[in-house]
């Protein structure tokens, strides 16, 4: 049987570099990309590390993984999107409040993962 090994942590880590890179191919040189992928990488690989000690499954730990880099990145996005909405006197676009709101969503997120069998 064929063992699996989930890669999207790692895609999911050097999108954001290789995507500027695109952006500004003609003015960047391939050393200086390297260079910008490699903290998103050795990131992804300490957070899939630690995940991996918490979880003690590959696929627990990739998917929690994927999902804490999914909204660390899309953190600066969400923000921009609520900013200004407000629920009474609460504005709701505020780093403190989208902030919180991202950490009960990966605090769910392991918690359905550890009670998964």
């Amino acid at each position: 049987m064929k063992r699996f090994v989930a890669w999207h942590p790692v895609l999911f880590a050097i999108f954001p570099p290789l995507s500027m890179f695109g952006a500004s191919a003609w003015y960047t040189l391939p050393g200086q990309v390297a260079a910008g992928v490699l903290p998103f990488l050795l990131g992804a690989i300490a957070i899939l590390a630690t995940s991996l000690l918490v979880f003690r499954n590959q696929h627990k730990a990739a998917l929690w993984c994927s999902a804490f880099l999914l909204l660390f990145f899309t953190f600066r996005d969400v923000t921009a999107f609520f900013e200004g909405w407000s629920i009474g006197e609460i504005e709701i676009g505020r780093y403190r409040y989208v902030l919180a709101v991202e950490v009960v969503l990966l605090a769910a997120l392991a918690w359905v993962l550890l009670r998964l069998h």
